[in-house]
């Protein structure tokens, strides 16, 4: 096998030159169960943002200081958002973050049991 000095250096002989067309090398099942593997490590602290509220209270216990995060209210999205993506664009994204998606409902799933 061939040896490289550097995550980068490997990146770059993989894929010749950086892309700007999004991830480029294909992620199996056993780097999904790895990433999950990782996240789920005691050691490690992941916060879902859709709960954000119990997500400061939890960042703060895990810091040691319960009242470190009070957020303030945030003010609603102003921004228009007129822009509607295709069924084919849809498809292509959840295509593209399947394993981000596994990841992200494992980790919820996970965190609503530990819940109870």
């Amino acid at each position: 096998p061939e040896r490289w000095s550097s995550f980068t250096e490997y990146r770059n002989a993989k894929l010749q030159y950086f892309s700007d067309g999004g991830y480029s090398w294909e992620v199996t099942e056993e780097d999904y169960q790895s990433a999950l593997q990782k996240l789920q490590a005691q050691n490690m602290l992941t916060i879902l943002l859709d709960n954000w509220d119990n997500s400061t209270e939890k960042l703060g216990a895990w810091i040691g200081d319960d009242h470190a995060f009070v957020m303030p209210e945030e003010p609603a999205n102003t921004h228009k958002h007129s822009y509607v993506p295709t069924e084919e664009e849809r498809q292509q994204i959840s295509e593209l973050l399947s394993y981000d998606i596994r990841l992200y409902d494992a980790l919820a799933e996970a965190e609503k049991a530990r819940a109870g």
